[in-house]
């Protein structure tokens, strides 16, 4: 791996690692400030944000990243993709304006007409802020992403503190900051881009509208599939649990999507590298074989010591949230999985077989929400968190598989499934038993599976690290 992709990849994910940082420290103040019942009102927030920018963005934020590097005018391709979720938000509103109520009363429990208009004022930010991240993200301007990451990160602690001043316990906290904070991080990579905006707008004659639609569109119903699969387990909790328990789950994400960092710093170097490599050498399969082994390695090595921490985090969130703990130890498989899948979902994306991702979230999507109307009942938000493990293991499987029938990049895939299994059985434990002596010596054990598996990788590694400090 040559040294400009390791300092390229360190740049995009040093925000990342920042951010975990003020997660780690601001977490436990948050979850003794606020609890689990108003943790769930705002969770149901941001499930209806994420469905809304669905449909808003009708997949264009996609083919912008497709189109990118096929552009000369990268501005004149900026406007022609978030020209049309504009629209579509203004036609929307008066939707919202009609059944503001019921919106209201689903999400809030009351009448709160103030937070939905938030709501709607952080879908038109939320929609800005995508295409100017990816804008620097595909111009591959890590630094710049890193400082976003944590700008963004350290504002919204700060607001919930001065926020639960004023408001005390209430999800109004945790909304506000939110979109204060969404405010800042838009303004502040506005700042970041101005200069693409001196370019004189015209209409961009090098990519066709609907050549760009028509890769895009198909997105729309593949990410409401994975709006449906990554929401499913929230919904049934609510329907067959409670605030408290949704509340719970909740805060089990926000912890493992603190280790979704090393998820986000990769996809977000890797996108742009992947596709320029494929643009560039198609046939060299040895590049995305080196990305695929070491990202496996790291995902492991970072779920066990997840799970082995467990008790450590469930002390860090304090008393009102310590029931967590057993929630998340199913859940380390969203970023494990998804985060490996990346690397091997590539014949899918550079062959634009779109309709695959379609398919895929649909056959996740239907298995989930019967593993949850299932499971949840019986086990509330552990069943749900076993559910969407499970679920998440399907997810690799199938998009790794179908992937392969379109390029064959010969994975050395026997290692990852030896690992998952003894992954999930680990975590199946930890979710129904509380034995740190037993945890602990499991964990130490998937460990050293895990080295010897990975041993030609790990002395290469550490022979290119001590190449590298010499020079």
């Amino acid at each position: 791996m040559n040294t400009r992709l390791i300092k390229q990849f360190f740049s995009f994910s040093l925000g990342g690692y920042i951010s975990l940082l003020i997660g780690f420290i601001s977490l436990p103040f948050v979850t003794r400030l606020i609890s689990p019942e108003q943790y769930g009102v705002f969770s149901l927030f941001s499930l209806i944000l994420n469905l809304q920018l669905i449909f808003l963005l009708l997949g264009l934020d996609q083919g912008f990243v497709r189109y990118f590097y096929e552009t000369e005018n990268k501005m004149k391709l900026l406007l022609k993709c978030i020209k049309y979720p504009m629209y579509f938000f203004i036609l929307t509103l008066p939707l919202v304006i009609i059944f503001q109520k019921k919106i209201s009363f689903f999400i809030f429990q009351k009448i709160d007409i103030k937070m939905l208009i938030i709501l709607e004022a952080t879908i038109l930010l939320t929609i800005i802020n995508n295409f100017t991240l990816l804008t620097i993200r595909m111009s591959q301007k890590g630094l710049q992403y890193s400082l976003l990451q944590i700008f963004n990160q350290l504002f919204n602690f700060i607001f919930i503190i001065v926020f639960y001043k004023i408001l005390g316990d209430s999800y109004d906290v945790l909304i506000i900051s939110y979109f204060l904070s969404l405010l800042l991080l838009v303004l502040t990579s506005l700042y970041f881009i101005r200069n693409t905006f001196k370019i004189q707008i015209k209409e961009n004659k090098e990519i066709n509208t609907k050549e760009l639609l028509k890769y895009s569109y198909p997105f729309i119903l593949t990410f409401s599939l994975t709006w449906i699969f990554q929401s499913s387990d929230k919904i049934t909790i609510k329907i067959f649990s409670n605030f408290t328990e949704l509340g719970l789950y909740s805060t089990a994400l926000i912890v493992i999507k603190l280790f979704n960092v090393i998820q986000s710093g990769f996809t977000t170097f890797w996108v742009p590298v992947a596709y320029e490599k494929y643009t560039k050498e198609p046939e060299n399969k040895e590049f995305f074989n080196l990305f695929f082994n070491y990202i496996s390695l790291i995902m492991f090595f970072v779920a066990i010591s997840v799970l082995m921490g467990k008790d450590l985090i469930a002390f860090v969130l304090g008393e009102k949230y310590k029931e967590a703990s057993s929630i998340i130890p199913c859940l380390v498989f969203m970023p494990v999985m998804y985060t490996i899948s990346e690397t091997t979902v590539l014949g899918i994306n550079f062959l634009k077989k779109t309709k695959f991702h379609i398919i895929i979230s649909l056959l996740v999507s239907i298995f989930n929400i019967i593993g949850n109307i299932i499971l949840v009942p019986k086990f509330n938000a552990v069943g749900a968190a076993i559910s969407t493990g499970i679920a998440y293991i399907l997810f690799f499987i199938l998009r790794t598989n179908i992937a392969k029938k379109l390029i064959n990049y010969n994975f050395n895939l026997k290692r990852v499934y030896i690992l998952s299994i003894l992954l999930f059985l680990y975590a199946l434990f930890l979710s129904f038993y509380n034995n740190i002596l037993y945890s602990t010596l499991i964990g130490m054990l998937l460990l050293l599976i895990l080295i010897i598996l990975y041993i030609n990788e790990i002395k290469f590694a550490l022979k290119e690290i001590s190449s590298f400090i010499k020079k």
